[in-house]
Protein backbone atom coordinates (compact mmCIF):
# COMPACT_ATOMS: atom_id res chain seq x y z
CA UNK A 1 0.00 0.00 0.00
CA UNK A 2 2.89 2.37 0.70
CA UNK A 3 4.12 1.92 -2.87
CA UNK A 4 0.64 2.75 -4.21
CA UNK A 5 0.52 5.84 -2.00
CA UNK A 6 3.96 6.89 -3.24
CA UNK A 7 2.93 6.43 -6.86
CA UNK A 8 -0.25 8.48 -6.49
CA UNK A 9 1.54 11.24 -4.61
CA UNK A 10 4.32 11.29 -7.21
CA UNK A 11 1.75 11.63 -9.99
CA UNK A 12 0.08 14.43 -8.07
CA UNK A 13 3.23 16.56 -8.19
CA UNK A 14 4.27 15.48 -11.67
CA UNK A 15 7.26 13.36 -10.62
CA UNK A 16 7.10 10.98 -13.56
CA UNK A 17 10.40 9.26 -12.75
CA UNK A 18 9.15 8.43 -9.25
CA UNK A 19 5.99 6.98 -10.81
CA UNK A 20 8.19 4.85 -13.07
CA UNK A 21 10.11 3.54 -10.05
CA UNK A 22 6.85 2.43 -8.42
CA UNK A 23 5.77 0.67 -11.60
CA UNK A 24 9.17 -1.04 -11.79
CA UNK A 25 8.45 -2.45 -8.32
CA UNK A 26 5.33 -4.10 -9.68
CA UNK A 27 2.70 -1.59 -8.49
CA UNK A 28 -0.57 -1.87 -10.45
CA UNK A 29 -0.86 1.30 -12.53
CA UNK A 30 -4.61 1.39 -11.81
CA UNK A 31 -4.28 0.84 -8.05
CA UNK A 32 -5.87 3.53 -5.91
CA UNK A 33 -4.93 5.24 -2.69
CA UNK A 34 -7.39 7.45 -0.86
CA UNK A 35 -9.90 6.77 -3.69
CA UNK A 36 -7.53 8.17 -6.29
CA UNK A 37 -5.37 6.53 -8.94
CA UNK A 38 -2.14 7.98 -10.29
CA UNK A 39 -3.94 9.01 -13.49
CA UNK A 40 -6.74 10.68 -11.54
CA UNK A 41 -4.21 12.54 -9.39
CA UNK A 42 -2.27 13.76 -12.43
CA UNK A 43 -5.48 14.94 -14.10
CA UNK A 44 -6.68 16.74 -10.97
CA UNK A 45 -3.35 18.54 -10.58
CA UNK A 46 -3.05 19.30 -14.31
CA UNK A 47 0.20 17.39 -14.85
CA UNK A 48 -0.02 16.87 -18.61
CA UNK A 49 3.34 15.13 -19.07
CA UNK A 50 2.55 12.66 -16.29
CA UNK A 51 -0.85 11.99 -17.81
CA UNK A 52 0.84 11.25 -21.15
CA UNK A 53 3.29 8.89 -19.45
CA UNK A 54 0.60 7.01 -17.54
CA UNK A 55 -1.50 6.61 -20.67
CA UNK A 56 1.53 5.29 -22.58
CA UNK A 57 1.95 2.71 -19.80
CA UNK A 58 -1.64 1.50 -20.16
CA UNK A 59 -3.52 3.38 -17.43
CA UNK A 60 -7.27 2.69 -17.67
CA UNK A 61 -9.09 5.89 -18.68
CA UNK A 62 -12.45 4.53 -17.52
CA UNK A 63 -11.28 3.16 -14.19
CA UNK A 64 -13.42 3.49 -11.06
CA UNK A 65 -13.34 5.49 -8.78
CA UNK A 66 -11.63 8.34 -10.64
CA UNK A 67 -13.73 9.06 -13.74
CA UNK A 68 -10.69 10.93 -15.04
CA UNK A 69 -12.44 12.55 -18.02
CA UNK A 70 -14.87 14.23 -15.64
CA UNK A 71 -11.96 15.41 -13.48
CA UNK A 72 -10.14 16.91 -16.48
CA UNK A 73 -13.28 18.64 -17.74
CA UNK A 74 -14.13 19.98 -14.30
CA UNK A 75 -10.60 21.36 -13.93
CA UNK A 76 -10.77 23.04 -17.34
CA UNK A 77 -7.97 21.05 -19.00
CA UNK A 78 -8.74 20.77 -22.74
CA UNK A 79 -5.38 19.18 -23.60
CA UNK A 80 -5.92 16.44 -21.04
CA UNK A 81 -9.52 15.98 -22.18
CA UNK A 82 -8.26 15.42 -25.74
CA UNK A 83 -5.63 12.96 -24.53
CA UNK A 84 -8.14 10.92 -22.55
CA UNK A 85 -10.64 10.82 -25.40
CA UNK A 86 -7.91 9.71 -27.82
CA UNK A 87 -7.21 6.79 -25.46
CA UNK A 88 -10.80 5.62 -25.38
CA UNK A 89 -12.36 7.56 -22.51
CA UNK A 90 -16.16 7.14 -22.38
CA UNK A 91 -17.42 10.61 -23.28
CA UNK A 92 -20.72 10.03 -21.46
CA UNK A 93 -19.45 8.39 -18.27
CA UNK A 94 -21.10 9.87 -15.17
CA UNK A 95 -20.11 10.30 -11.51
CA UNK A 96 -22.16 9.71 -8.36
CA UNK A 97 -24.05 12.96 -8.96
CA UNK A 98 -24.88 11.72 -12.51
CA UNK A 99 -22.73 14.53 -13.88
CA UNK A 100 -20.97 13.77 -17.15
CA UNK A 101 -17.76 15.45 -18.32
CA UNK A 102 -19.77 17.87 -20.46
CA UNK A 103 -22.13 18.76 -17.64
CA UNK A 104 -19.14 19.26 -15.33
CA UNK A 105 -17.37 21.49 -17.87
CA UNK A 106 -20.52 23.54 -18.43
CA UNK A 107 -21.15 23.99 -14.71
CA UNK A 108 -17.67 25.49 -14.32
CA UNK A 109 -17.80 27.62 -17.46
CA UNK A 110 -14.99 25.81 -19.29
CA UNK A 111 -15.73 26.72 -22.91
CA UNK A 112 -12.89 24.85 -24.64
CA UNK A 113 -13.55 21.61 -22.77
CA UNK A 114 -17.27 21.76 -23.52
CA UNK A 115 -16.64 22.29 -27.23
CA UNK A 116 -14.22 19.35 -27.42
CA UNK A 117 -16.72 17.08 -25.69
CA UNK A 118 -19.53 18.19 -28.01
CA UNK A 119 -17.29 17.44 -31.01
CA UNK A 120 -16.90 13.93 -29.58
CA UNK A 121 -20.69 13.44 -29.41
CA UNK A 122 -21.25 13.99 -25.71
CA UNK A 123 -24.89 13.88 -24.59
CA UNK A 124 -25.86 17.56 -24.40
CA UNK A 125 -29.04 16.80 -22.45
CA UNK A 126 -27.50 14.81 -19.58
CA UNK A 127 -28.96 15.83 -16.23
CA UNK A 128 -27.57 15.36 -12.73
CA UNK A 129 -29.48 14.08 -9.74
CA UNK A 130 -30.38 17.73 -9.10
CA UNK A 131 -32.12 17.74 -12.54
CA UNK A 132 -29.68 20.36 -13.83
CA UNK A 133 -28.71 20.10 -17.49
CA UNK A 134 -25.76 21.87 -19.11
CA UNK A 135 -28.13 24.59 -20.31
CA UNK A 136 -29.35 25.13 -16.74
CA UNK A 137 -25.75 25.50 -15.59
CA UNK A 138 -24.72 28.06 -18.21
CA UNK A 139 -27.83 30.24 -18.04
CA UNK A 140 -27.66 31.18 -14.35
CA UNK A 141 -25.90 30.83 -11.03
CA UNK A 142 -27.69 27.68 -9.97
CA UNK A 143 -26.89 25.86 -6.73
CA UNK A 144 -26.25 22.21 -7.53
CA UNK A 145 -25.93 19.16 -5.32
CA UNK A 146 -22.45 18.57 -6.73
CA UNK A 147 -21.07 21.97 -5.77
CA UNK A 148 -21.25 23.57 -2.35
CA UNK A 149 -21.65 27.00 -3.95
CA UNK A 150 -22.95 28.30 -7.28
CA UNK A 151 -20.20 28.88 -9.82
CA UNK A 152 -20.14 32.29 -11.46
CA UNK A 153 -19.74 32.34 -15.25
CA UNK A 154 -19.29 35.68 -16.99
CA UNK A 155 -21.96 36.72 -19.47
CA UNK A 156 -19.75 36.40 -22.55
CA UNK A 157 -18.80 32.82 -21.71
CA UNK A 158 -22.39 32.00 -20.77
CA UNK A 159 -23.56 33.10 -24.21
CA UNK A 160 -20.83 31.10 -25.96
CA UNK A 161 -21.52 28.00 -23.87
CA UNK A 162 -25.26 28.29 -24.39
CA UNK A 163 -24.95 28.82 -28.13
CA UNK A 164 -22.66 25.81 -28.65
CA UNK A 165 -25.05 23.60 -26.69
CA UNK A 166 -28.03 24.80 -28.73
CA UNK A 167 -26.09 24.32 -31.99
CA UNK A 168 -25.50 20.73 -30.91
CA UNK A 169 -29.22 20.19 -30.42
CA UNK A 170 -29.61 20.69 -26.66
CA UNK A 171 -33.26 20.83 -25.60
CA UNK A 172 -34.03 24.45 -24.57
CA UNK A 173 -37.17 23.37 -22.71
CA UNK A 174 -35.60 20.58 -20.66
CA UNK A 175 -36.49 20.47 -16.96
CA UNK A 176 -39.67 19.94 -14.97
CA UNK A 177 -38.31 20.28 -11.44
CA UNK A 178 -38.56 23.22 -9.07
CA UNK A 179 -35.76 24.97 -10.96
CA UNK A 180 -37.86 24.90 -14.15
CA UNK A 181 -36.45 25.08 -17.67
CA UNK A 182 -33.26 26.91 -18.69
CA UNK A 183 -35.52 29.81 -19.69
CA UNK A 184 -36.80 29.97 -16.10
CA UNK A 185 -33.20 30.13 -14.89
CA UNK A 186 -32.21 32.85 -17.37
CA UNK A 187 -35.31 34.90 -16.51
CA UNK A 188 -34.77 34.53 -12.77
CA UNK A 189 -31.13 35.64 -13.22
CA UNK A 190 -32.22 38.56 -15.46
CA UNK A 191 -29.97 37.44 -18.34
CA UNK A 192 -31.81 39.12 -21.20
CA UNK A 193 -29.39 38.03 -23.96
CA UNK A 194 -29.48 34.42 -22.78
CA UNK A 195 -33.27 34.65 -22.60
CA UNK A 196 -33.35 35.91 -26.19
CA UNK A 197 -30.98 33.15 -27.31
CA UNK A 198 -33.12 30.43 -25.74
CA UNK A 199 -36.27 31.85 -27.31
CA UNK A 200 -34.59 31.87 -30.73
CA UNK A 201 -33.76 28.20 -30.21
CA UNK A 202 -37.39 27.33 -29.50
CA UNK A 203 -37.65 27.56 -25.70
CA UNK A 204 -41.28 27.48 -24.55
CA UNK A 205 -42.03 30.79 -22.83
CA UNK A 206 -45.28 29.30 -21.51
CA UNK A 207 -43.66 26.30 -19.80
CA UNK A 208 -44.33 26.14 -16.06
CA UNK A 209 -42.14 24.87 -13.25
CA UNK A 210 -43.32 22.73 -10.33
CA UNK A 211 -44.79 25.85 -8.72
CA UNK A 212 -46.80 26.62 -11.88
CA UNK A 213 -44.65 29.66 -12.61
CA UNK A 214 -43.79 30.76 -16.14
CA UNK A 215 -40.40 32.35 -16.91
CA UNK A 216 -42.01 35.79 -17.09
CA UNK A 217 -43.28 35.33 -13.52
CA UNK A 218 -39.69 34.95 -12.31
CA UNK A 219 -38.08 37.84 -14.18
CA UNK A 220 -37.40 40.94 -12.01
CA UNK A 221 -40.03 43.67 -12.18
CA UNK A 222 -39.33 46.37 -14.80
CA UNK A 223 -36.36 44.42 -16.17
CA UNK A 224 -35.43 44.11 -19.86
CA UNK A 225 -35.89 40.35 -19.50
CA UNK A 226 -39.47 40.74 -18.32
CA UNK A 227 -40.19 43.21 -21.14
CA UNK A 228 -38.87 40.71 -23.68
CA UNK A 229 -41.01 37.90 -22.29
CA UNK A 230 -44.07 40.15 -22.26
CA UNK A 231 -43.61 41.30 -25.88
CA UNK A 232 -46.36 40.09 -28.25
CA UNK A 233 -43.88 38.32 -30.54
CA UNK A 234 -40.28 38.00 -29.31
CA UNK A 235 -39.23 36.18 -32.51
CA UNK A 236 -38.93 37.45 -36.07
CA UNK A 237 -40.48 35.61 -39.02
CA UNK A 238 -36.99 34.42 -40.06
CA UNK A 239 -36.36 32.98 -36.61
CA UNK A 240 -39.71 31.21 -36.67
CA UNK A 241 -38.86 29.75 -40.08
CA UNK A 242 -35.55 28.47 -38.71
CA UNK A 243 -37.40 26.62 -35.95
CA UNK A 244 -39.64 24.98 -38.54
CA UNK A 245 -36.58 23.76 -40.48
CA UNK A 246 -34.97 22.48 -37.27
CA UNK A 247 -38.14 20.64 -36.38
CA UNK A 248 -38.32 19.07 -39.83
CA UNK A 249 -34.70 17.92 -39.73
CA UNK A 250 -34.72 16.68 -36.14
CA UNK A 251 -31.97 17.02 -33.54
CA UNK A 252 -29.92 14.12 -34.91
CA UNK A 253 -29.83 15.59 -38.41
CA UNK A 254 -28.86 19.21 -37.81
CA UNK A 255 -25.53 18.45 -39.50
CA UNK A 256 -27.51 17.95 -42.74
CA UNK A 257 -27.87 21.74 -43.04
CA UNK A 258 -24.44 21.82 -44.73
CA UNK A 259 -25.76 19.62 -47.54
CA UNK A 260 -28.73 21.84 -48.36
CA UNK A 261 -28.49 23.58 -51.73
CA UNK A 262 -28.94 27.09 -50.38
CA UNK A 263 -26.64 30.15 -50.04
CA UNK A 264 -23.90 29.99 -47.38
CA UNK A 265 -25.46 32.88 -45.46
CA UNK A 266 -28.68 30.89 -45.12
CA UNK A 267 -26.74 27.83 -43.92
CA UNK A 268 -25.00 29.98 -41.30
CA UNK A 269 -28.34 31.29 -40.10
CA UNK A 270 -29.86 27.82 -39.92
CA UNK A 271 -26.84 26.47 -38.04
CA UNK A 272 -27.33 29.19 -35.42
CA UNK A 273 -23.73 30.38 -35.81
Amino acid sequence: MDHVKNMVQAAMIGETQAVQLCLDKGVDINASWNNRTALGAACREKKVDTVKFLLSCGADVNHTPDKVLIIAAEEGQPDIVKLLLSHGADVNITDRWRYSALLSAASKGHVACQEILIENEANVDQTGIDMASALHCVTGEELTMKDADPYRINTEDSLRLCRSLLQAGANPTIGVSARGTPLHVAARSDHVELTRLLLEAGADMNAVDSLKKKPVDLAPVDSATKALLLSPSPLTLCQLCRLVVWSSLGKERLHAVDRLRIPSAHKTFLKFV
